[in-house]
């Protein structure tokens, strides 16, 4: 925290002093950090983490987020992510810094933040109703997926939209994606 009062967010110094159970915690943190916030987080309850920083992460320290975040139970978006929207009415959640969108159908995924932007921004111009939206930055743990998994469950989802820069494992996206489509 960096002093500047919220009117209606809780302001700490640490996730370890935050009050309460979490259940998500969206982090802009350096990397020598982020071991510890994974950890506290986990401490907390949190079944997630958005990482919204990530210059200075490189690939030993994306594995070594992937591997404390699972040896902790909790799944990681990024680093270098926008985060993640569910528009589902009365569960309403925006963890991204960007505007929340009108609830939809439509469920949409990037790993680009810049790209995020982007995309969220088109959504607002043009009344597209979003069901979710997640960016994943560089994707250490959430891949495209598992939210395609997410999707095939979701009723609320009717249209899937997806802009990637690389699929991590092509042969589960592709059985993925062929069980989504039906």
């Amino acid at each position: 925290s960096d002093g500047t009062d919220v009117p209606g967010v809780v302001n700490a110094a640490s996730i370890a002093e935050v009050p309460g159970h979490l259940d998500l915690a969206v982090v802009s943190i350096g990397i020598s950090d982020f071991g510890s916030v994974v950890i506290d987080t986990a401490h907390k309850g949190a079944h997630g983490l958005v990482v919204l920083t990530g210059a200075d992460f490189g690939p030993q320290e994306n594995r070594l987020l992937v591997q404390l975040a699972r040896a902790y139970g909790v799944r990681a978006l990024g680093p270098d992510a926008l985060g993640l929207i569910n528009t589902r009415l009365g569960e309403e959640m925006n963890a991204t810094p960007g505007p929340m969108p009108r609830t939809g159908g439509v469920g949409l995924f990037c790993q680009s933040a810049a790209t995020g932007v982007s995309l969220l921004n088109a959504t607002l111009r043009h009344d597209i109703g979003l069901s979710s939206f997640v960016s994943t930055g560089d994707y250490a743990d959430v891949t495209a997926n598992d939210v395609l998994q997410y999707w095939q469950d979701d009723d609320d989802t009717r249209v899937c939209l997806m802009s990637l820069d690389s699929i991590g494992n092509p042969r589960k996206f592709s059985r993925i994606s062929r069980r989504l489509a039906r």
